[in-house]
């Protein structure tokens, strides 16, 4: 697939061992070259969905992936889509350990920047689009979340939550919405260190992995900010971003509640399949978020 896209021979080829959902190959060219090759394994949705979403982006200056083709192609379980695309210009966060407090509140101002210009992308219904092209309403992915949530309390149970955490967890269900201020906005969904890259004017040069992306409010990735970048990350962000204040005691509550609902899922998740490290460390942002309520 490399060859016919990109009309050059492979020169290497790794596999990149990260995330759930994609079997991920690192492709080496001539020239130093590099692309990446994303083979859909699990989770939802096709790259099709992924690359409008892209596309969505960039169309009000959001620095994405360069998408060099889709296919789909066969393997022993069935078809698979395939999504490739050029490597991201710069270097990820998360590979860049000599930044300064001061340089990396430079680059969480540049991420909130780009947060506001998502903000703009009105979306057409909320989440993602079913089989047949509709979205759900509002009112439906708030009673379809809410049953699925709650339906993960062992697996909560199991990753050693007692009762009284679980309940306040729970609690915060009935705040879910889902939606956003006039409407459903263009979401990333995991904007984590990995996934942000920065060039040497420490700007954000591309945010990469867009598939977890999804219709839905701001707040949430908000909230997925403070637990993957901390809280100087969320001050810088919501400095970029032009509103919000963790020193305000309404908002610094609905990022907490944000968080609380989000980490059910993830905690279920790790738990179902064997992740114990992953456990730990998403129990642990559930009790932070918890301490705020």
């Amino acid at each position: 697939m490399v060859e016919r896209v990109v009309g050059r021979t492979p020169m290497s080829m790794d596999r990149v061992v990260n995330g759930y959902d994609n079997e991920v190959y690192r492709v080496g060219l001539d020239g130093a070259r590099e692309v990446f090759v994303r083979i859909r394994r699990q989770g939802e949705g096709e790259f099709n969905d992924e690359a409008w979403a892209m596309r969505r982006a960039a169309a009000v200056g959001v620095p994405v992936p360069e998408m060099l083709g889709i296919d789909r192609v066969s393997t022993d379980d069935g078809e698979r889509s395939v999504m490739l695309l050029a490597s991201a210009p710069r270097r990820a966060l998360e590979t860049i350990d000599t930044l300064s407090d001061a340089d990396r509140l430079v680059v969480m101002v540049s991420l909130g920047q780009l947060l506001k210009r998502l903000r703009s992308v009105r979306m057409p219904g909320m989440w993602r689009p079913g089989a047949d092209g509709t979205w759900p309403t509002p009112d439906e992915l708030r009673r379809y979340y809410i049953r699925d949530r709650l339906a993960e309390r062992p697996e909560l149970e199991q990753a050693g939550l007692t009762a009284a955490e679980i309940d306040l967890t729970f609690h915060t269900l009935q705040f879910f919405s889902g939606d956003a201020d006039g409407g459903p906005v263009l979401c990333h969904g995991d904007l984590n260190p990995g996934h942000v890259f920065i060039g040497d004017n420490l700007r954000v040069s591309c945010l990469i992995d867009w598939g977890m992306w999804h219709a839905g409010s701001q707040l949430g990735e908000l909230a997925y900010i403070w637990k993957t970048f901390g809280d100087e990350g969320l001050v810088g962000t919501l400095s970029g971003l032009g509103g919000g204040s963790m020193t305000d005691p309404a908002f610094r509550r609905l990022i907490a509640e944000s968080l609380a609902q989000q980490q059910i899922g993830h905690i279920a998740h790790h738990v179902r399949i064997g992740d114990t490290e992953g456990v730990t460390r998403n129990v642990g942002y559930l009790r932070r978020a918890l301490s705020y309520l």
